[in-house]
């Protein structure tokens, strides 16, 4: 992959991180992702397929997880990942 870059997304919020394989990611790359985290708010990692594991696992590089919402279903191959999806409202639109 090429190096790590950052795009902010908006004036305010929001950033797009790229030339990264979150399936290995190095110390650098944690303090940097963290660096955009802090500076962005949220963050965004396109193209990226991790199973439920690896992403428990690099959450973890981030800080201890806590335990997740009694009102979200967990993975069924990882209880600490939550799975959040969008439904449908009374006038059937998301």
């Amino acid at each position: 992959m090429n190096a790590m870059t950052v795009r902010r997304l908006t004036g305010y919020l929001g950033a797009e991180i790229s030339g990264i394989n979150l399936n290995n990611v190095s110390p650098f790359e944690v303090t940097s992702i963290r660096k955009a985290f802090l500076e962005h708010q949220v963050v965004f990692f396109p193209g990226q397929k991790l199973s439920a594991d690896a992403f428990a696992a690099l959450a973890e590089k981030f800080g201890e997880i806590d335990s997740p919402h009694s009102g979200l279903d967990k993975h069924p191959d990882n209880t600490k990942v939550m799975l959040v999806t969008a439904r449908a409202s009374k006038g059937g639109k998301n």
